[in-house]
Order: structure tokens, then C-alpha cells, then sequence
């Protein structure tokens, strides 16, 4: 019980890509409430180029992939992406959406030189 009360959350639900992803603060929001509620909205924009940017970091240091998850795109186009995933998978979180984005995005990257 203690753990929700932090906002640690195991997620339940499986996207095509990913396992049962461990998140923590905003990325906990429901796919639901992320497309109703103006405010959780604004914060989980602003959780998710936090989200993106890490994974960027992370491609460059431990992987052989490009590291612009979103190349070409911008926080209007992140929020249609999100937009349209909630609206499909209401009951998933804002991780669950992201993960199965950017998944799907690493997928096309090339390796690095």
C-alpha cells in the first residue's frame, strides 16, 4: 500500500512490446485519464520528454542505435501519438503508451557507424 502511495506502481497491463514495466510519478497515469483531465495531461507531456530524452541518453552510451527516438517531431506530435494510443488502450498507463511508442520506433532506427 505504501508504495502506491509514492506512485510505484507495477503495471499490470502488457502492450505488444513490453513486459510489465516498473513506473514511477506520472507515468502511472491511466490512458483514460490522460486524454480527460487537462492538468494530468500537461504533466504526463512533460513525464514523457523526460521519458524519450533518457531513452535517448541510453541508446547513445549502450547501444549500437541512433539516439533521436522522435526524430522530426515535437511535443504536439508526441501528444497525438499519446493521444491516439489512450484512446485505443484507456485502461493502460502513460508508460505502457510510451514503451510501446518508442518500441516500436527502435525498431526502425539504424545502428551507428
Amino acid at each position: 500500500m505504501a508504495a502506491i502511495a509514492i506512485g510505484l506502481v507495477i503495471s499490470t497491463a502488457t502492450p505488444s512490446y513490453a513486459q510489465a514495466v516498473r513506473s514511477w510519478g506520472v507515468g502511472t497515469t491511466a490512458c483514460e485519464e490522460f486524454n480527460s483531465d487537462q492538468g494530468k495531461r500537461s504533466a504526463a507531456l512533460d513525464w514523457s520528454a523526460g521519458f524519450i530524452s533518457a531513452l535517448n541518453i541510453w541508446l547513445t552510451y549502450d547501444t549500437d542505435r541512433t539516439t533521436d527516438l522522435m526524430p522530426n517531431a515535437d511535443v504536439a506530435e508526441l501528444e497525438r501519438r499519446l493521444t491516439d494510443y489512450c484512446r485505443v488502450h484507456p485502461v493502460e498507463t502513460v508508460a505502457d503508451a510510451l514503451t510501446e511508442i518508442t518500441l516500436r520506433t527502435i525498431d526502425k532506427t539504424t545502428p551507428n557507424p
